[in-house]
C-alpha cells in the first residue's frame, strides 16, 4: 500500500482493502469518517467461493451447510 496507515479494528467490525491497492478507495481512505474506515460485520453480504491469490494458494472454498438456509430479507444499507 502506498498510503501509510495504523489501525486497530474493534470487535464486530471489519477493515476492508481493495484488491487493487493503488487504485482502491477502501477503508484506508475513510479513516477520517465515523467508524475510522471500519464497517459493521452485519453489513457485509457476500459469498466466498475461492481463494485466488497468491496463485500458489488457489483453492475453492467448501460451502458449509449453514449457508443452505434461506437468507434473511434485510436492506444492508438501512441503519438500525
Amino acid at each position: 500500500s502506498a498510503k501509510q496507515f495504523d489501525v486497530r479494528v474493534p470487535e464486530d467490525r471489519l477493515w476492508v482493502m481493495g484488491d487493487n491497492r493503488s487504485n482502491s478507495e477502501d477503508s484506508r481512505y475513510h479513516q477520517d469518517l465515523r467508524g475510522n474506515g471500519t464497517i459493521p460485520v452485519q453489513n457485509v453480504v457476500g459469498k466466498v467461493f475461492a481463494i485466488v491469490w497468491p496463485l500458489g494458494r488457489f483453492t475453492f472454498v467448501d460451502r458449509p451447510k449453514t449457508f443452505e438456509q434461506e437468507a434473511l430479507q434485510r436492506d444492508p444499507m438501512k441503519r438500525r
